[in-house]
């Protein structure tokens, strides 16, 4: 009773797979949620086609978009793992992708979020403070090795054969906000 095991669960979309394992304990008080989910592969650009297509993609409302969202009380704590060997989004491959994420008090950590890509690498890791109006957040993320031709290729086909090079450099970004002047006004 005071334990939800996860074993041998199997996600299947189309032709993409992804194998679940966890656990979930003291859910009925302080929920303590361990999960990892692995696939060799999968395609994004069927799965997010048929979540949009499910969904029916309403958008909000003006008077919506201009609110921040109010404080999340979460009381619980989630630690996931996500493992995919190989992926495709709009055409661009990403191998190794490895992440992990954690959620305690409204506090949402990436301690990584990495892979290969466009002849690179990327990796990044952040926090979100949920518990906050309007969210407050900070990442660091790199770039290294990431050809310029492959990114033109990928995203400016137009400009393709024009750009040669490598893209390598990191990033700190901090801020609080979900609505874009709010963002705009405390982005550091």
């Amino acid at each position: 009773p005071d334990t939800i095991s996860l074993e041998g669960l199997k996600l299947l979309a189309g032709q993409n797979t992804a194998n679940i394992t966890g656990s979930a304990r003291n859910y009925m008080k302080y929920p303590d949620i361990n999960v990892k989910v692995t696939s060799r592969s999968i395609v994004l650009d069927e799965i997010l086609a048929s979540a949009s297509q499910a969904q029916g993609a309403e958008a909000p409302s003006k008077a919506e978009a201009k609110k921040e969202p109010e404080p999340l009380n979460l009381k619980m704590r989630i630690n996931a793992e996500l493992d995919i060997d190989s992926t495709r989004y709009k055409g661009v491959e990403i191998t190794k992708f490895r992440s992990r994420y954690e959620l305690r008090d409204s506090v949402l950590k990436i301690p990584y979020l990495n892979g290969n890509t466009l002849s690179g690498a990327f990796a990044l890791k952040g926090t979100v403070n949920l518990g906050q109006r309007g969210y407050r957040y900070n990442m660091t993320s790199a770039l290294d090795g990431v050809k310029l031709e492959d990114v033109t290729r990928a995203f400016a086909p137009k400009a393709g054969d024009k750009l040669f090079g490598t893209l390598s450099g990191k990033a700190e970004l901090s801020g609080a906000g979900t609505v874009p002047e709010n963002m705009k006004r405390n982005l550091q």
